[in-house]
């Protein structure tokens, strides 16, 4: 998409596709976990690590230029289709 109202449907799109998928994990989450009051603040840690890192490989690859913001939506898409498919090898 070359300007936003372009790009908007593709975004709208995307976030009532994905935004589900947050509670069904916290829900799969804590039903997988033996102590989720202790666990559960472990996991969220290292989501939180994984986005930080995230962030600094986009900032690294100097991704956030508006000729390469593309790269940062090609990683995304990439990384859920990745974990779309992981998903369905989880017990």
């Amino acid at each position: 998409a070359n300007d936003f109202a372009g790009f908007y449907p593709y975004l709208l799109v995307y976030m009532i596709l994905y935004m589900p998928t947050l509670a069904l994990v916290n829900s799969i989450s804590f039903r997988q976990m033996q102590n989720p009051e202790k666990e559960f603040s472990s996991v969220r840690v290292l989501g939180t690590i994984g986005w930080i890192v995230a962030g600094l490989l986009i900032g690294y690859l100097n991704w956030e230029a508006e000729n390469l913001l593309r790269n940062t939506f090609v990683m995304t898409a990439v990384a859920s289709l990745a974990l779309g498919i992981f998903s369905f090898t989880l017990p």
